[in-house]
């Protein structure tokens, strides 16, 4: 095994109202091994709950070898992607990983597994996992992201996946400063497609996190008829953040997709001029008949 004492991973966590779930949060990131450094960035978004009181409980008399700790109370609501940034661009790691304050990591390697990773991938920007999907206090079946038969992916094959855990990322410190002044539901999505400029994703196949979905969570609404809209509308803009013709591509390919879904869903609730509209951006969309048929046949 390598020895990585002077490597510095930042971890970062972004709280707000999760009274509940940080405790979890908190013991799953020092409960990590490795002689590595960790910094621990929690930044907390004007809870109005018991939330910051249970961090400052945890840390009172906390002590662990090679283990910083800095919390960061915000003075005003800066929203779920403000803060998101904010807190990314306060780290001083070569190495970042991300648990929000409702998620938690299970494996006390995934750390050093994951520098592992790139330190032998040196074309790869990030690596990123499976989770186990915690819904209303009961687990899913399947975790996801489902297998994969490669470890390092193209553009391609990463945004077929949809989406994959926040919680499992973990990447080369880049500057994201450009990012802190928008306002976004999807501030991960933004990370990965800056990443994908950079470097290769790196799958690695184990479930090392969970992932939790309930009703104070952003992904409780990732179906909703208002979600959906919205999401569509900030994925028009969101190309001309990145420069890579790629990344720009898979977005639009991004948008196309939730149109069709959006379509699907709640096309039955739009007048006759609405349903022909949205018809017709869809079927003129470049993208859209091969993965309708894709999708048809199973392809």
């Amino acid at each position: 095994m390598k020895i990585y004492s002077k490597t510095v991973v930042s971890v970062c966590v972004i709280t707000y109202n999760q009274e509940s779930y940080i405790l979890d949060t908190i013991k799953g990131i020092v409960a990590q091994v490795g002689d590595f450094h960790m910094e621990v960035i929690i930044s907390d978004d004007c809870s109005t709950d018991n939330t910051l009181n249970v961090i400052h409980d945890f840390f009172e008399n906390f002590q662990k070898r090679n283990v910083t700790v800095q919390v960061v109370s915000q003075t005003k609501n800066l929203g779920s992607t403000r803060n998101f940034f904010k807190t990314l661009n306060l780290a001083n790691g070569e190495y970042l990983a991300i648990c929000e304050g409702d998620d938690y990591w299970t494996d006390n390697s995934k750390l050093l597994k994951q520098i592992d990773v790139l330190e032998a991938n040196t074309d790869c920007s990030f690596c990123f996992h499976k989770a186990k999907i915690l819904r209303n206090g009961k687990f899913d079946e399947k975790s996801y992201p489902e297998f994969f038969k490669k470890n390092v992916l193209n553009l391609q094959e990463f945004f077929e996946l949809d989406s994959i855990p926040t919680c499992s990322i973990f990447f080369r410190k880049v500057d994201l400063t450009f990012f802190e002044s928008i306002e976004h539901s999807h501030g991960d999505f933004l990370l990965f497609c800056r990443l994908c400029e950079l470097g290769k994703p790196y799958y690695l196949n184990e479930v090392m996190s969970v992932y939790r979905k309930h009703p104070g969570g952003v992904s409780f609404l990732f179906s909703s008829e208002v979600y959906l809209k919205k999401r569509i509308e900030e994925l028009k803009t969101e190309s001309n953040f990145f420069n890579n013709k790629n990344v720009i591509e898979q977005i639009k390919i991004s948008r196309m997709k939730l149109q069709y879904r959006f379509f699907k869903n709640y096309g039955r609730n739009l007048n006759i001029k609405s349903k022909s509209y949205q018809v017709f951006n869809l079927f003129t969309n470049k993208y859209f008949l091969l993965y309708y048929l894709k999708n048809k046949f199973n392809l």
